[in-house]
């Protein structure tokens, strides 16, 4: 893109650094306007000594750019389930696993478990299922540490099903490619 430019319609002329003596490049067609073209190459070629330059350029696909990014922000909320749930457990920094439904249905059951013991007055007690983690540890946990983590699981799932609807909002109503690159799916807290 010209670093300065003149104005002067399908012949505006730029230099990208103007030192004493140097020749204006003239320009063989528009500036498209910001934001709705891709600037894919450019071809510099002589007329009669003066230098032209002509900027190859692809329009901007609003839609595709938008599934793109959907795409992405996909693959970033997937990624970011796999690597797990970290949480602490018996002094150990640890991960839980919320890869697919299997999962997040053992966690279920898991959770009405530990509410069962806290019903039945036994929240001090250890519940016979133990945790299992991604690094294929078992740790065995009261009802109420049990469900004390469940709920900690279900905040994190949440918040992630939260910013990825809210980012997802986000890119289907950006208008332009300013807004949809200033769309971050790379942070997840």
């Amino acid at each position: 893109m010209p670093a300065q430019y003149a104005n002067g319609g399908p012949a505006w002329q730029f230099c990208a650094e103007l030192d004493a003596g140097a020749t204006p490049v003239v320009e063989d067609n528009e500036l498209p306007p910001i934001g709705t073209y891709t600037l894919t190459g450019s071809l510099l070629y002589d007329v009669d000594g003066t230098p032209h330059v002509s900027w190859n350029w692809v329009m901007w696909d609003r839609d595709q750019a938008v599934s793109f990014k959907i795409e992405q922000l996909e693959t970033a909320y997937e990624t970011t389930l796999e690597a797990g749930y970290a949480c602490t457990l018996s002094g150990v920094a640890e991960r839980l696993q919320m890869r697919g439904a299997d999962d997040k249905a053992n966690w279920l059951i898991y959770k009405d478990a530990c509410q069962d013991g806290i019903d039945a007055g036994f929240g001090a007690i250890t519940n016979p299922q133990p945790v299992r983690t991604m690094a294929n540890r078992s740790h065995w946990l009261s009802n109420d540490a049990g469900k004390a983590l469940m709920i900690g699981l279900r905040a994190w799932g949440g918040g992630l099903m939260y910013l990825r609807g809210q980012r997802a909002d986000a890119i289907a109503a950006a208008t332009d490619r300013a807004a949809l690159d200033a769309i971050n799916i790379t942070v997840w807290k």
